[in-house]
């Protein structure tokens, strides 16, 4: 089950025994539960979250026909160029966009110098230097949208994490090490620390919940069509993934909330949502299970029956 950041940060100091009571060693408490739950991302992908950067013009450096940028640090899941709406104020209009085909970093000098064949919209990466050109440019109606998974170390309470109690417990054995060293001067316990650290890794990775989650991750979904398209937004969406504009709330029952949307026989475990709640982004997958609700990381739909649709809503980004 994933925790909050809060609920996370107290499992954690769970583990940490009678260093809680040691004020001298606060501070460095406080340092090392992010820097523990960076160190188990980089190894962990499943324990890695999903971000989205989104470019402007003036964020890229222009070359001849095509746009120049730095490319974040993580696994590339998905590059559109979307809509802008920059006449009426709307904005960024994310379910009318424009899929980009992959192109080998080798066709980098054809995409500057313009030839014909590089206008189909393409990007080409580089994953050494961590950088992208992108074919046509953006314009003030376009802006270039790209969903990443990587690593992520600064949360606020309120957010829901991927960790749960045995990465606390991981996370705890990291910071011990630490403490270990640090307060203790104590090597032996630091390398004791750091073996049932690198221990409880292992077996989270090789626990096979992780690895199927993270296997059925397509590689890339690059390819897409050359034009423009609308996304379909219809109640019997079955779809893995789709936008829903007209959600704007979480609760109340409404046909405008993620609790009033229709899912017995029309909406499939595990789909995923990506709604716009008080112009926040937010992703949430429709699950099995019996959690109750809580508004904040978990919704049941009002079509919830534990016999015949026990699934609820989990915010996953």
């Amino acid at each position: 089950m994933s925790l909050t950041w809060a609920q996370f940060d107290a499992k954690v100091r769970v583990f940490l025994h009678q260093y809680n009571d040691v004020a001298a060693a606060q501070a460095l408490i406080d340092v090392m539960i992010p820097a523990g739950v960076e160190d188990l991302q980089r190894t962990i992908d499943y324990y890695q979250t999903g971000h989205q950067d989104t470019y402007a013009a003036a964020d890229l450096t222009a070359e001849g026909y095509a746009h120049f940028g730095s490319l974040p640090d993580g696994r590339i899941n998905l590059v559109r160029m979307v809509k802008f709406d920059a006449d009426e104020g709307a904005g960024l209009l994310p379910n009318v966009f424009r899929s980009l085909k992959q192109a080998s970093w080798s066709r980098v000098s054809a995409m500057r110098g313009g030839e014909v064949e590089a206008f189909s919209g393409m990007i080409a990466l580089d994953p050494i230097g961590r950088r992208f050109a992108v074919v046509p440019g953006l314009n003030p109606y376009s802006r270039l949208v790209i969903d990443w998974t990587g690593v992520k170390s600064d949360f606020a309470d309120e957010d829901v994490t991927p960790f749960d109690t045995k990465a606390a417990e991981a996370v705890g054995s990291f910071v011990l090490s630490k403490l270990s060293r640090v307060i203790d001067r104590d090597a032996a316990q630091e390398t004791a620390h750091r073996r049932d650290y690198l221990q409880l890794k292992k077996e989270i990775n090789g626990d096979v919940r992780w690895n199927a989650v993270v296997d059925d991750q397509p590689e890339s979904q690059l390819e897409g069509d050359e034009d423009y398209a609308t996304t379909v937004t219809g109640d019997s969406m079955n779809a893995l993934f789709s936008y829903k504009p007209l959600i704007a709330g979480l609760t109340g029952g409404a046909d405008t909330d993620l609790d009033g949307f229709h899912t017995f026989g029309a909406v499939g475990t595990n789909s995923i949502f990506y709604v716009v709640i008080s112009g926040t982004p937010q992703y949430w997958r429709l699950e099995a299970g019996t959690t109750e609700e809580d508004g904040v990381a978990y919704v049941r739909p009002d079509d919830y029956d534990a016999e015949t649709n026990a699934r609820v809503w989990v915010r996953i980004g």
